[in-house]
Parts: C-alpha cells; sequence; structure tokens
C-alpha cells in the first residue's frame, strides 16, 4: 500500500490537552484550547475551545483589552 504523509498545522498561542490526538491533515487556527484526550478530526477556526471525542466546538477564547476570556456556548459551563 502506498504510504501518504500529510501535515498537521498548528497555530500560534495554540493548547493542546494531554493524550489528544489530530488526525493528518489537519489545520488548527491560533488562539485554540483543546482538552485532554480530544480526538481532532477537522480543522479547527482559530480562537475555539475543543472537547471530546470526535473534537466538538463548544466555546470561543475572545481577546479583549489584554485579557483572555473564555465563552462557551448555551448549555456548557461558565
Amino acid at each position: 500500500l502506498p504510504f501518504h504523509k500529510e501535515s498537521v498545522s498548528i497555530g500560534s498561542n495554540t493548547y493542546i490537552g494531554a493524550q489528544s490526538i489530530i488526525k493528518a491533515g489537519i489545520q488548527i487556527g491560533d488562539h485554540c484550547l483543546i482538552g485532554a484526550n480530544t480526538f481532532v478530526n477537522n480543522n479547527i477556526a482559530s480562537c475555539s475551545i475543543v472537547v471530546g471525542s470526535p473534537g466538538k466546538v463548544i466555546g470561543k477564547v475572545l481577546l479583549q483589552n489584554g485579557k483572555v476570556i473564555l465563552k462557551y456556548d448555551d448549555g456548557c459551563m461558565e
């Protein structure tokens, strides 16, 4: 079988939790938070908070006046 290599792209100021798995060819934007044990199988937009297996976006990282604010989607803890 032929072997195909695909690069993973991880943006600046992105944090990836322990034992997370990122599928080949995935692009993760800047300022993202990826929770521990998350399986990332889709591209992730900048400033996203992603958790689970498969990974699901549960919120956004907002940068306001030099401060980092975590804004969770409805139904998630704040």
